[in-house]
């Protein structure tokens, strides 16, 4: 089920609902989002926010508040399944969201 497609604009509450609806999805299951990097590269991430599918991690504190200094209401954060990593990308770059 496709949850988003690209529009040509997105107002900032529409950025933030967006951001929240997308956040709220990862933490239910998989997604697959497709995006366009900083650097013009267009991206597809199949990424999670469920808890029993991330791996646990042991950060420092130096780390957490140096991850949560990078929060914004503008990106995204969600483990990359096929990376295996932590990966971001921004709200105003999505081309489309889907249910995988």
């Amino acid at each position: 089920m496709t949850i988003y497609e690209y529009a040509d604009v997105l107002t900032e509450v529409t950025a933030k609902a967006l951001g929240d609806s997308i956040k709220e999805e990862l933490r239910k299951g998989t997604l697959e989002v497709k995006f366009t990097k900083v650097d013009g590269e267009e991206r597809t991430m199949i990424c999670t926010l469920r808890e029993d599918l991330i791996p646990v991690v042991t950060i420092t504190t130096s780390q957490a508040k140096r991850l949560e200094h990078q929060l914004s209401d503008e990106v995204v954060r969600a483990y990359d399944l096929e990376k295996e990593a932590w990966r971001s990308f921004r709200i105003d770059s999505i081309k489309s969201v889907r249910e995988v």
